[in-house]
């Protein structure tokens, strides 16, 4: 793989309601015409995405990624990180920015990581038309718990009387940074469950048209890989490719160059067919 220098930049997007939105952009030196958007997975923020993005943008792919809104440095006014006030507004947040960003662009594509995959999988279905692919790394479908017994048995009455009321995730971040959340209010919470989570994640699948790419490891056991497989079968749009790549847990090698470059170098491939495909 040739080496394109590229240039790091924090951005922000402004939002139709005013509220701006912190993007990073890993711009490669010489102008690319294709794009892709990477969402973080559970409580994380844009930083995570630093190593598969420097991968991209050396190879010519313009990258950005998103901290979602009471997330990363996306906080809102009052709230703690890991708190937003409506939930749904997420999906606003992220079609404004697709719309903003891909009119510089003649393919636009939507990396989300984890929990981020199942963002872009609720993206596809209401926004069938605006992305050129997706990639989806390690989905969320089959996980642990991310709350005690105890808190998910007085969930309803939380939501009912202080949905802002914060809850500590049954299992620590991987990664030890300041701008992941550490705690995630019952309203949040509930908004993963109701939206994102399993059998909504399939119904939301069958109404995917644009190709769609999933990697998965199968030594992962915070996403198990029978969720990716699931994903992967309910998929409605025919051109759907599954990469199950052995030895790999839910990080995917990010900490073995080595071993991660087979997974970056086959989705830039699976980029750049799907570039070609479309003139």
């Amino acid at each position: 793989m040739s080496t394109i220098n590229f240039q790091t930049s924090e951005e922000t997007c402004q939002m139709s309601d005013g509220f701006k939105i912190f993007l990073r952009h890993w711009k490669p030196a010489q102008k690319s015409d294709i794009a892709i958007l990477c969402i973080p997975g559970f409580g994380g923020n844009s930083r995570l995405l630093t190593v598969p993005c420097e991968t991209f943008s050396q190879s010519g792919v313009d990258p950005y990624a998103l901290d979602l809104r009471g997330f990363g440095n996306s906080l809102e006014e009052g709230l703690p990180r890991g708190d937003t006030k409506d939930f749904k507004r997420h999906l606003k947040d992220i079609d404004e920015i697709v719309q903003n960003l891909r009119t510089n662009f003649r393919m636009f594509f939507m990396l989300g990581w984890s929990l981020g995959a199942l963002y872009a999988v609720w993206y596809g279905a209401h926004f069938p038309t605006t992305i050129d692919g997706f990639i989806l790394y390690a989905p969320a479908i089959e996980v642990k718990p991310r709350t005690s017994e105890e808190d998910r048995k007085r969930m309803p009455l939380l939501l009912q009387t202080a949905p802002q009321t914060m809850l500590s995730p049954t299992s620590k971040a991987r990664f030890a940074d300041p701008l992941n959340a550490n705690s995630f209010s019952a309203r949040y919470l509930f908004g993963i469950g109701s939206t994102l989570m399993r059998d909504k994640a399939f119904q939301n699948a069958t109404n995917i048209q644009k190709p769609t790419l999933i990697v998965q490891g199968d030594a992962d056991e915070e996403a198990l890989p029978i969720g990716a497989q699931r994903l992967h079968e309910t998929l409605a749009v025919k051109d759907k490719t599954f990469m199950m790549i052995s030895g790999a847990d839910h990080l995917l090698y990010i900490f073995d160059p080595e071993k991660r470059q087979q997974i970056y170098s086959a989705t830039l491939r699976w980029i750049r067919e799907h570039s070609q495909s479309i003139v």
